[in-house]
C-alpha cells in the first residue's frame, strides 16, 4: 500500500492492483543485520545491477522504510486459507498517530507471481479496534463480503510484524516504474510478547499495471533473479509462512 505524504493527512481509501515475485532469501543474506538491511547493500547492488543490465532499466535510490504491523485472522485461520490478508499498518513521522487498514486479495498464482488486490483505508489508530468489530470501513467490509459472511468474524491480530525495507523503483524501458525490495521481518505472536522474535529476509519486486509490457519485463526479471538466487520463488503468501514458523517454533 502506497504511504500518503506528510502532508496528506485526509481519510481516505485506496484500491491496489499487484503483480509480485517474491524469493526468501535468508540463507544468501545470513552475513547482514536483519536490523539494518542496509548492511545487505553489497548483494542487493550487485543483484540490481545485473537485473538493471538485463532489463535496460534505470535504477533509482536505494532508501530505507520501517513499518509496523498487526496481522488479523479468526481463530481457525479462515482467511489464511482463502488467500487474504488484513493487517493494520502503522505509520511514523509526520502521520505519527495513523495508519492504514489493508485488505490483501490473492486473485491467482501464475509460475510463481502473484496477482492480487488491496483494499487500504487510513484512519486514526484508536479507530482499528471499532472499524474491524463494526465493519465500518471499505476492507473489513470487502471481507466480510468476499467470505459470503452475514455476521461479523471473529477476528483478531495473530502476528505482529516490524519490517525494515531497502528499496527502489527501477524505470523499465516500457516507462512503467518496478518497485525492488530487500526486505527483512522481525516477528513476534501477539499471544507471547516475551518470546525471541524471528527474522526473515526477502526479496520482492513487483509492477502496479496490468499492462502487458511491464508485466512481461517483471517476469524477465524474474528468470534473471532465479537464476542469480538459484531458487525459484515463494508460492505462499508472507503471513503465510510466518504463521506457520511461529506454530512451528511453539511446537503446535
Amino acid at each position: 500500500m502506497t504511504q500518503p505524504s506528510g502532508e496528506d493527512t485526509a481519510p481516505r481509501t485506496e484500491l491496489g492492483l499487484e503483480f509480485e515475485y517474491k524469493w526468501r532469501v535468508d540463507d544468501v543474506v545470513q552475513s547482514a543485520d536483519p536490523t539494518a538491511p542496509e548492511t545487505a547493500d553489497p548483494l542487493l547492488t550487485g543483484w540490481v545491477d545485473q537485473v538493471a543490465a538485463e532489463l535496460g532499466a534505470e535504477q533509482g535510490k536505494l532508501y530505507t522504510l520501517v513499518q509496523s504491523s498487526l496481522h488479523f485472522d479468526t481463530p481457525d485461520r479462515l482467511l489464511l486459507r482463502n488467500g487474504l490478508n488484513l493487517r493494520a499498518l502503522i505509520n511514523y513521522g509526520g502521520l505519527k498517530g495513523t495508519g492504514w487498514l489493508v485488505l490483501k486479495e490473492t486473485v491467482r498464482w501464475c509460475a510463481g507471481r502473484r496477482e492480487a488486490l488491496e483494499f487500504g483505508e487510513m484512519m486514526p489508530h484508536q479507530a482499528f479496534a471499532q472499524r474491524i468489530r463494526t465493519r465500518d470501513c471499505a476492507p473489513v467490509d470487502r471481507l466480510h463480503n468476499r467470505l459470503l459472511a452475514d455476521e461479523p468474524l471473529e477476528l483478531a491480530p495473530f502476528v505482529r510484524l516490524v519490517q525494515r525495507r531497502r528499496k527502489m523503483t527501477m524505470t523499465l524501458p516500457s516507462g512503467f516504474p518496478l518497485p525492488i525490495t530487500l526486505d527483512t521481518t522481525q516477528s513476534w505472536p501477539v499471544d507471547d510478547e516475551a518470546a525471541e522474535p524471528l527474522f526473515h529476509w526477502w526479496f520482492e519486486a513487483e509492477v502496479n499495471t496490468s499492462d502487458s509490457r511491464a508485466i512481461g519485463e517483471l517476469d524477465r526479471l524474474a528468470t534473471v533473479v532465479s537464476g542469480l538466487l538459484g531458487s525459484r520463488p515463494v508460492r505462499r503468501t508472507k503471513p503465510e509462512i510466518l504463521a506457520e514458523s511461529l506454530l512451528t517454533r511453539a511446537g503446535r
